[in-house]
C-alpha cells in the first residue's frame, strides 16, 4: 500500500502541482523520506522554519562536538531555499529526523547561454544511522523523482567533496562523471566549462572562499574549506571510505586532507542512476516494489503531455 501511495504522490505532485513539488516516500526499512523541490517558493514561513529546525537537528546529531557549518541551507535563508531540493529522512516510529540532503539548482553561464546544473550539495546523517543505507537514499531518491518529473531528460550534476564514500557514489551511479577513479574517464570540454563556471559564480553554494585555488585540469579545489564550511574538513582517517578500494586510494593520493582539498565532479543524471540503483542496492521484495513503482511512474510520465494538452484544450 505504501508503494501505491508513493506512486499517487509522485503523479499528483508532478501533474497537479509541479511548481509545489512535494513527495512522501515510504519504502519500508523504518524510514520515511520527504522530498521538497524549491520549498522557498511555495511553503509558508512557519513550515519553512520547521523544515530548517529539522535540518539543524540532523546537522548537530551528525556533526558531534564540532560546530555546524555556517553557509548554504544551514543558514535557513528563504531565498536559498527557493532553488533547493530538500530531502529529509524520518524514523517512522518516532518521527525523529535522522538525515537530510540539500541539493541546489545552479545557473551556470556558458557564453550567451545559461545551463542549469543540479549540485548534489550538503548531506548530513545522524551518527547512529551513518553505517546504514540512509546516505545513499538521500542522494539517489530525490534524483529519481526529478528524473520522473522531467520526463527522464538528462540533467547535469555537480559534486564537491573530499569524502571517498561520496566520490564513489557519484562515480558509480551517475553517467559521464569526471573525475571518476572507478571508470577512469577523460575530461570533456563541457565538463571543464561547467566546472569553471561553477567555481567563478557559485563558490558560496559549497562554502569555498575566494582564496581557494582551482586546478581546472584535475578539477581539484585546493584549500577548499575557507568560506563557511571550515567545520566540514576531515582527515583521511575520519572520512568514510567507499567499498571500492581504488576510490579510497585515489582520494588519498590526490587530495591534501590537512590543507583541505576537494574534488569538483561533473556528471549527468540519467537513467543510469536507476539501472545502477537496482543492480547495486535493491534486492528481494523491495526490488519488485521498486519495479512496480517505476513502471507505473514511467507510464504516467508518458501520459502527462497528453493530459496537459487535454487540460489546456478544455480551458
Amino acid at each position: 500500500m505504501s508503494i501505491l501511495k508513493t506512486i499517487y504522490n509522485v503523479f499528483h505532485s508532478t501533474f497537479f502541482r509541479p511548481d509545489k513539488f512535494y513527495c512522501r516516500v515510504d519504502l519500508g526499512g523504518g524510514i520515511i523520506y520527504k522530498v521538497y523541490e524549491r520549498p522557498g517558493k511555495w511553503m509558508k514561513e512557519k513550515d519553512l522554519k520547521s523544515l530548517t529546525n529539522d535540518i539543524h537537528t540532523i546537522a548537530i546529531s551528525g556533526q558531534g562536538e564540532k560546530e555546524i557549518p555556517d553557509y548554504g541551507v544551514l543558514k535557513g535563508n528563504t531565498h536559498d531555499l527557493k532553488n533547493r531540493v530538500i530531502t529529509i529522512g524520518y524514523e517512522k516510529k518516532t518521527g525523529r529526523p535522522v538525515g537530510f540532503a540539500a541539493q541546489i539548482f545552479l545557473d551556470v553561464p556558458l557564453g550567451l547561454h545559461v545551463t542549469e546544473v543540479l549540485h548534489l550539495g550538503l548531506v548530513f546523517v545522524a551518527k547512529d544511522y551513518q553505517k546504514k543505507s540512509v546516505l545513499g537514499m538521500l542522494y539517489i531518491l530525490p534524483n529519481i523523482l526529478l528524473l520522473i518529473k522531467s520526463g527522464f531528460r538528462p540533467i547535469w550534476i555537480s559534486n564537491v567533496s573530499q569524502v571517498p564514500s561520496v566520490i564513489g557514489v557519484v562515480s558509480d551511479y551517475y553517467a559521464e562523471v569526471y573525475p571518476d577513479p572507478i571508470h577512469i574517464t577523460k575530461q570533456s570540454l563541457m565538463q571543464k566549462a561547467l566546472a569553471g563556471g561553477i567555481m567563478q559564480n557559485h563558490r558560496n553554494a559549497f562554502g569555498t572562499g575566494d582564496d581557494a585555488i582551482y586546478d581546472e585540469e584535475k578539477q581539484i579545489i585546493y584549500n577548499s574549506y575557507t568560506g563557511g564550511s571550515d567545520n566540514l574538513k576531515k582527515s583521511f582517517d575520519e572520512s568514510p571510505k567507499y567499498r571500492v578500494e581504488i576510490v579510497n586510494e585515489f582520494c588519498k593520493v590526490n587530495l591534501d586532507y590537512e590543507r583541505g582539498d576537494d574534488f569538483l565532479q561533473i556528471g549527468i543524471l540519467s537513467g543510469k542512476l536507476i539501472q545502477n540503483f537496482f543492480v547495486k542496492r535493491v534486492s528481494g521484495v523491495s526490488r519488485l516494489q521498486w519495479f512496480l513503482y517505476l513502471f507505473v511512474a514511467g507510464i504516467l510520465t508518458v501520459m502527462l503531455p497528453i493530459l496537459q494538452w487535454l487540460t489546456r484544450k478544455n480551458k
